[in-house]
């Protein structure tokens, strides 16, 4: 098991070093986690879609924001 994560930290190493040489960011791994703030109403008017949409607040945000995501990048796409 040591030899396993001794692998996995020079594998580390390794990739933070040629983002060094490269002058690039070392990408950072999502959380899928994030804050959004909104108005009293904006919130109270999601809300009530959601439930009309028989979704959770989460899932409802979750599947229009990554909807709109994709339209906006086939957009600059092109």
């Amino acid at each position: 098991m040591a030899e396993l994560k001794k692998a996995f930290e020079d594998s580390i190493d390794d990739y933070l070093a040629f983002c060094e040489a490269e002058g690039v960011k070392p990408e950072k791994p999502y959380s899928g986690k994030f804050v959004l703030r909104l108005s009293l109403e904006e919130h109270k008017l999601i809300t009530v879609a959601a439930a009309y949409s028989g979704e959770s607040l989460n899932a409802w945000a979750a599947k229009h924001l990554v909807k709109e995501a994709r339209i906006e990048l086939k957009e600059v796409e092109e």
